[in-house]
């Protein structure tokens, strides 16, 4: 009974952070643009843009996805009264940007791993002699 009803409060709290994890997309993953999004409740989830399953998103579901899992879990593990844990749901809901920023912060280090791979590898393709080089300038 345990692992069921954590795994539907995980899917309704991943249902429930899609608006918020939009809106953190949208704002070029800046966390201070984003909480300031959040406090105004200016979120994206009326937005003609739509949500790109990039990597680095994928990456935050996927973080997102197993500390909720984690958090509900130990919340049905060690709390038997119903109305605590019951408490316990809807403040986890209501903290959900919180959740998105302890993930942005868990994967900082490997978006700054993967940045500085990429910049390595273009680094290695303009010393080639062999290239042609073309740069373009302008305005829209």
């Amino acid at each position: 009974m345990i692992y069921v009803s954590t795994c539907i409060c995980v899917v309704l709290f991943v249902l429930w952070s899609f608006i918020f994890i939009k809106t953190y997309q949208l704002n070029g993953y800046n966390i201070k643009l984003f909480l300031s999004q959040v406090l105004r409740l200016n979120l994206s989830f009326g937005d003609k843009s739509k949500f790109n399953f990039t990597k680095r998103m994928i990456r935050m579901f996927v973080v997102l996805v197993l500390f909720s899992f984690a958090i509900f879990f130990l919340f049905n593990y060690f709390i038997d009264n119903v109305w605590i844990i019951l408490l316990c749901y809807a403040l986890t809901f209501i903290l959900s940007p919180l959740f998105i920023i302890i993930s942005h912060y868990f994967l900082f280090p490997i978006e700054v791993a993967i940045k500085h791979f990429y910049m390595s590898k273009a680094k290695r393709k303009l010393v080639k002699k062999d290239i042609i080089k073309i740069g373009i300038t302008g305005s829209y």
